[in-house]
């Protein structure tokens, strides 16, 4: 275990983490250390303090802290979706921080008594699956919120300072899709130079996916491909997504390797695992553990995993993958229109608390019931971010990195390849990505034409999804896909709820 200390400043900070940091570098009276992969500071010094602007040209999952001895400063920062999990205590004139959540919450049981149950965040993590961005089931246990910019200055610390930029939007669909799809390319391209490892991309079969294995093909380097499918539980929606895998593969002329897991088999002996690796977020992703275990067996440590997935932080906020009725919903609340229609139907209804009402739909499920609870905490949350921002795109586009960027996809992927020591990235949330969609995005368009800019995108590579796409599936006897995933979400409930027992009383008659 690495330990460090930081004194001369309050509160004072103490790191303990698993291992080594990737980069330390002292220059001068400047500290800095670093752990995770951080990219596109090669040739930066270390001699100053790191910029907003330095951290918007970053690629990768991180989390750094540079302290000047002499002026007893200390700057904490991350990658825009808190990747790199790092957890806090901080009670009594000292702020503890760790990437191991378990040394943590044992340090709090032995020196500060027991851990007790946050209720806001459990009704919200009974409902999402998943807690927010500095929050987790305990009260005395915190966390690094996403996209972090923050000085130690107090014991009163602003943990939502951020270095997304504060940016009207000028709605023009057209810049989108090429500022989205350009920065997109040339950041993946960047990413690849700068890490020199073999490319893995995990291809579902979806836009997303598709649009990221047309760039990779674009550039003409050496990259593997693989989706997975299940030997038991297959479903008529896992059964379409590998034929129009199978189908995009072939008209591509792109091989791909397939890889078998067995959800029946392997979830009993996963469980317990995926819950001691993220705890918050409850998900036993069987199907990610078997295809990390294959990649590192047939390639070894030397490769970058690219995942399609949360590409609505980059490209859209609404996800689009719930019934048609609902994604349309989603959609409509997300945007900015009903709002601003109430504030000109309403005039005594103020432009930021619509503007936060906006918010809290897109951080939940598109319709927060005004009077609940959940409602109540997604308000209190916001009004920790809310003053950051004079313009609505960013305000909204960090709300969905607070929350929904925060869920069962990045942990319950990252934690796994952490497990197996290989290196997973996203590439839609690159910075630039994120930002080409707050300065360009139209919501008018966004309406009718779900992740517009992605559909765009793979036109301009010439290549027509919804023709290949459409395959002829025949009719066969599998069962619903989201029969299957409620049968896991109730054993995985148990299962967490179980175990978490051993921390904490989790009581089961919370109203939510």
């Amino acid at each position: 275990m690495y330990q460090h200390r930081f004194e001369g400043i309050t509160p004072v900070v103490t790191l303990w983490m698993k291992r080594e940091p990737e980069i330390c570098v002292e220059e001068r009276d400047l500290v800095t250390l670093v752990w995770g992969h951080l990219y596109g500071l090669e040739s930066y010094k270390f001699g100053s303090f790191l910029t907003k602007e330095d951290l918007l040209n970053c690629l990768g999952l991180f989390f750094g802290i540079q302290y000047h001895k002499r002026e007893k400063k200390l700057l904490i920062f991350n990658d825009p979706i808190a990747g790199y999990r790092i957890y806090l205590y901080h009670r009594g004139g000292q702020l503890i921080m760790s990437d191991d959540w378990q040394l943590l919450t044992n340090y709090i049981r032995e020196n500060c008594g027991k851990l007790t149950l946050n209720r806001d965040e459990f009704r919200y993590w009974l409902k999402t699956r998943f807690t927010m961005g500095d929050a987790t089931l305990f009260n005395e246990l915190g966390k690094l919120p996403p996209c972090v910019y923050v000085w130690i200055k107090g014991e009163k610390i602003d943990w939502v300072d951020t270095y997304l930029p504060d940016i009207p939007n000028t709605a023009n669909r057209y810049h989108h899709v090429i500022a989205a799809v350009d920065a997109l390319a040339r950041n993946l391209k960047r990413l690849l130079s700068l890490c020199n490892k073999l490319p893995v991309l995990f291809f579902s079969g979806g836009r997303d996916s598709t649009l990221l294995l047309l760039i990779l093909k674009t550039m003409g380097v050496e990259f593997k491909v693989i989706h997975w499918l299940p030997t038991h539980l297959m479903t008529d929606f896992l059964y379409r997504q590998y034929k129009q895998a199978t189908a995009i593969a072939n008209e591509l002329g792109i091989k791909v390797e397939y890889v078998y897991y067995d959800t029946e088999k392997d979830w009993p002996r996963y469980a317990n695992m995926a819950f001691h690796m993220h705890p918050f977020e409850r998900v036993v992703p069987v199907d990610l553990l078997t295809v990390l275990e294959y990649v590192k067996t047939k390639y070894g440590e030397d490769v970058i995993l690219l995942n399609g997935e949360i590409a609505s932080a980059g490209f859209t906020l609404v996800s689009t993958t719930a019934s048609k009725l609902r994604d349309l919903v989603a959609r409509f609340t997300s945007s900015p229109y009903p709002w601003y229609g109430f504030r000109s139907g309403i005039p005594f209804m103020s432009h930021h608390r619509l503007r936060s009402y906006r918010a809290a739909c897109i951080m939940y499920r598109s319709i927060v019931q005004p009077l609940g609870k959940v409602y109540v905490y997604l308000m209190r949350q916001i009004s920790k971010f809310a003053p950051k921002f004079r313009y609505d795109e960013p305000f909204v586009t960090y709300a969905r990195l607070f929350t929904k960027a925060q869920g069962m996809i990045p942990q319950g992927s990252l934690k796994p390849a952490e497990y197996f020591g290989l290196e997973m990235y996203f590439p839609y949330i690159a910075p630039e990505v994120i930002i080409s969609r707050i300065k360009y995005m139209d919501w008018l368009y966004e309406i009718a034409n779900p992740k517009y800019a992605v559909k765009l995108g793979i036109k301009r590579f010439g290549f027509d999804y919804d023709k290949v796409a459409d395959v002829k599936v025949e009719r066969l006897s599998l069962p619903d896909a989201r029969t299957v995933d409620i049968e896991l979400r109730r054993r995985t409930l148990k299962v967490w709820l179980t175990l978490l027992r051993e921390y904490i009383d989790v009581s089961q008659d919370i109203v939510y």
